[in-house]
Parts: structure tokens; C-alpha cells; sequence
């Protein structure tokens, strides 16, 4: 029940700043850098040490915050902190869109030596009947830094953001 209660919640989020964004011109918080909706997803990461291992030693592996974060991109992980943000052409396409996009990279499984050369899990492309949707989440130190995480394995300690663009915005 709390599953479907946080996906439609996350829905409703979505449509609202689609909606500021069609009337206002902006949506979300806005990335200086770069215009387009960014959506974060504030979780509370103190959950963490109450589900895994205790210690010095990390309790997760990059790999599986990466694809917790991903996968719970249209039902906001609790335990991932973490932001979307999407390239004007992907806001663009709408507010069903992008719920289908978000949902085709949260099923994403196609990790391979090509497709992820990192073995991160932190890049991949789906099709959609917009094109070639690429993904990339880069893990930061806070929601707030530019600087790349010390401790990545560390949810507590890093914010993850997943970009969403066009691959024929990278041409």
C-alpha cells in the first residue's frame, strides 16, 4: 500500500512541476547549468544503518545504491537519496512521456562490458518512440555540491542524480 501511496505520489509531483513549468516557465528546482525540471527525491538515509551492517566497513556497494536509485525512480527509494534532472527536449515531451521514459530506465537491466564500461551501473540508452532516451547518474557529495562523492558507497555521505537527454542531443 505505501509502494502505491509514494508512486502516485510521486506522479502527482511530476504533473504539478510540468504544470509550473508550462504556466511559469520553470519547474522544480531549476539547474544553473542547465534549464529543465529537476526533481529530488528527499529520503531519509538515517533508515540505512537500521538495515544493513554496522562498522566502519561500507554496507553497500555503488552498484546497488546506483540501481536502487534507479529502479526507484517513479517510487522514490526510501533508502537512495537523490535527484532527476531531464534535458528541455525530454520536459518537452510531457508529463505521460516522461512517466513512460522513467519507467522504461527504472526496468533497465542490459549492464554489460559495452554498455556500462564502469561496471557501475550509472549509464545506459532505452528506446522510446521519442528516440533514444540516454541515462547517467553521477553521485555527488550533497544535493547541493558540484564535487564528486568521496564515499559513494555511502548514502548518507552522497547524492546520486540521474540525467535523463535525447541521444540525438549528444550530436
Amino acid at each position: 500500500m505505501d509502494q502505491i501511496k509514494r508512486e502516485k505520489n510521486f506522479q502527482r509531483a511530476v504533473s504539478q512541476l510540468l504544470a509550473i513549468e508550462r504556466e511559469y516557465g520553470t519547474g522544480g528546482e531549476i539547474d544553473p547549468e542547465q534549464s529543465g525540471i529537476r526533481l529530488v527525491v528527499d529520503n531519509d538515509p538515517p533508515m540505512i544503518a537500521d538495515q544493513r551492517g554496522s562498522g566502519n566497513a561500507p554496507a553497500y556497494t555503488v552498484i546497488e545504491l546506483n540501481d536502487a536509485f534507479r529502479e526507484g525512480c517513479l517510487s522514490p527509494s526510501p533508502v537512495v537519496p537523490g535527484a532527476i534532472d531531464m534535458s528541455d527536449k525530454i520536459e518537452a515531451l510531457g508529463e505521460e512521456a516522461v512517466n513512460r521514459i522513467l519507467a522504461k530506465v527504472a526496468a533497465y537491466d542490459d549492464f554489460t562490458p559495452e554498455t556500462d564500461p564502469e561496471g557501475l551501473h550509472s549509464f545506459g540508452a532505452v528506446d522510446d518512440e521519442a528516440g533514444e532516451v540516454l541515462w547517467h547518474i553521477d553521485v555527488y557529495e550533497s544535493a547541493e555540491s558540484d564535487a564528486e562523492a568521496q564515499h559513494p558507497e555511502d548514502p548518507t555521505r552522497s547524492f546520486r542524480e540521474l540525467m535523463l537527454m535525447l541521444g540525438t542531443e549528444l550530436h
